[in-house]
């Protein structure tokens, strides 16, 4: 045994010397759509571990926005049928825009067909629930959208008007119509909404076309809202 440990000692300084080499992990995880990762057998190739970054979030995002602008392109030529079945499947990956395009496809493809489809329902409820993130033109298509189709949806409309409300200086006069016309439609009480829509409108009463007009007078006289500023 004593003539082993000289030579003993000589590889523990000889291993001492040798760099020393990152853990390493296999690369066998795929990920899926939703980020969920599934085995993979088809590669034993070995990556460096990496702790305390943040890389795979902003991959993520970045990937994440990559899909929503394709959906944005797949969305403009899609008919009622494949947006809702895209909306099923994706849809609470969706972009604001990506939500508000799927509801005026429906409206413009389908009308009043879809209007009571569950699917539609659902993609109310999600609208709904983000209504928050969406600018003032996605929020004056979405409430078209939805009452061109014959969508009973009071919550979406309350959200809305809700959101909307402090929010109206950002819309443009187009949009100020088209909103009072999507109530009125829909056949939702919204008084208080009426009202403040009317105070905004009245300086701005020279930015409106005719039919702007034209559908600002009737939105108002059929949700007989009062509107002495106006009229």
């Amino acid at each position: 045994g004593e003539q082993h440990q000289p030579r003993l000692g000589m590889l523990r300084r000889v291993l001492h010397c040798v760099p020393r080499v990152p853990a390493r992990v296999p690369a066998r995880v795929l990920v899926g759509h939703r980020g969920v990762g599934t085995t993979a057998t088809t590669t034993s190739r070995t990556l460096p571990v990496r702790t305390g970054s943040n890389d795979g979030g902003v991959g993520r995002e970045a990937g994440l926005l990559r899909r929503q602008v394709a959906w944005s392109k797949v969305l403009r030529d899609a008919d009622p049928e494949g947006t809702l079945a895209l909306f099923e499947q994706d849809g609470h990956l969706f972009s604001p825009r990506n939500l508000s395009t799927a509801a005026s496809r429906v409206a413009k493809g389908g009308g009043r067909r879809f209007g009571k489809d569950p699917r539609v329902a659902r993609l109310a409820d999600e609208c709904a629930s983000r209504i928050g993130d969406f600018d003032s033109r996605a929020m004056t298509s979405t409430a078209w959208s939805f009452a061109k189709a014959a969508v009973r949806a009071p919550h979406l409309f309350e959200a809305i008007a809700t959101e909307a409300r402090p929010r109206l200086g950002e819309f443009d006069s187009q949009d100020l119509a088209n909103t009072v016309w999507a109530f009125a439609t829909a056949h939702v009480p919204a008084t208080k909404f009426f009202e403040a829509i009317a105070v905004e409108a009245q300086p701005r009463l020279g930015e409106f076309t005719s039919r702007a007009l034209a559908n600002v007078a009737w939105a108002f006289a059929t949700a007989r809202a009062p509107a002495t500023e106006l009229f």
